[in-house]
This record gives structure tokens, sequence and C-alpha cells, in this order.
């Protein structure tokens, strides 16, 4: 694969403008580690994870043998997106939830800290089983304000180099936006969200 190209983030970062998504059905770990070498020696730099999928652990052991192997020189090359679930969506428990990604990802604890971390909805779901599966009785309030702090607050620590959100309607945005200290540096927007249409108006 060619040269990806790279867009400059508001953070001063540079980001692939094509990534790696990694979210899966359940596979075997070692077949994980096989696809993510693969993507890695054919030339993708940015992956996108999150701590709802199974793929965070695998990916960071495909990391550290592209390093052995050789077909990375260093952490820094790999553009890493790993998204707070919505179980996390509250601002006890956005800091344990990025320190959990962390720790399970040794190569990147060794790269220091994420490329970015976004939110992963604009929702709040009763802190249980990570599951894409859930009833309206699973939905709690989501309060952006105090979240977001909490996402700041990782950014501060050094435990993300930037913040972003993902799936974020106009209206959840500009909320966002005229409180937040730290703007965020992406909308992520999924294109088989049947909401897209409401999203894209100021993604």
């Amino acid at each position: 694969m060619a040269g990806i190209p790279e867009l400059a983030l508001v953070s001063g970062q540079k980001i692939p403008v094509v990534g790696f998504g990694t979210m899966t059905a359940p596979l075997p770990f070692d077949q994980l580690v096989s696809i993510f070498l693969d993507a890695i020696e054919a030339g993708y730099r940015h992956f996108d994870t999150a701590l709802a999928y199974p793929t965070e652990q695998p990916l960071d052991r495909a990391m550290e043998e592209a390093l052995q192997r050789g077909l990375i020189e260093s952490r820094d090359e790999l553009f890493i997106t790993s998204k707070v679930w919505c179980t996390h969506a509250h601002c006890d428990l956005v800091l344990p939830s990025i320190k959990e990604t962390l720790s399970g990802m040794i190569a990147l604890i060794l790269g220091s800290n994420t490329s970015i971390c976004p939110l992963h909805f604009p929702v709040r779901l009763k802190h249980k089983e990570i599951s894409f599966v859930f009833d309206k009785e699973d939905i709690i309030p989501f309060e952006v304000g105090p979240t977001w702090e909490a996402m700041e607050e990782c950014q501060r620590l050094g435990l993300t180099m930037s913040i972003g959100v993902s799936n974020f309607t106009c209206k959840k945005l500009t909320e966002l936006l005229s409180i937040a200290r730290i703007h965020p540096v992406v909308n992520q927007v999924h294109n088989y969200n049947s909401t897209i249409s409401r999203v894209t108006g100021i993604a």
C-alpha cells in the first residue's frame, strides 16, 4: 500500500485518512493477531478499536510482533483510536476506562498514550457487562459536561494525546462545544449509522 495521506488535527497531530477498523465478531486471539500483522505489513498505520471490541489485546500483541519483525521501527508510527464505551460515559468512570485500555495494551503503554480517545456514543448505559445489545431500561441520563471534563483530565494527565467524540448529533455536539475547554478533535461518524443524515451537518 502506498503512503496513506494524513490530515492535521487542531491538536497538532496528523491522522492517516484511511484506518483499519477492528470491530468484529469473536475470532480466535491468534487469528486476530495475524490479521492485524497483515494489515501493518500492507501499510495500514491507523487502527480503530474500543473497549467494547474484543480486539485491544490482539492489536497490542500485533504491535509488539510488528516491532520485533521490523515492520515498524517504533510505536510512534502507529495511530491508535480507542473509544470509551457507553457504560463508562460518566465523570467517575472515564478515567478507569482509559486506564483499563492502557493496562491491556502493553505496547501502547510503551508508547505512553493512545493517539485519540473518543466517547463512543452520546449515551450512558447502566454499568454492567459490555454489550451492543441492551434494553431501553438500560439507558440512563448522560451528562455531557461532567463527562467531558473527565475526558479533558485524561488528556491533561497524558493518558491520551487527543480526545474526541463519535456518533454525536448536531445538537449534542453544539452543546459540548459550548462548554468544552478542550475541543474534540474528531466526531467519528459510522457510515452504517441510521442517524447519519442528522450528524453530518456539523461533523
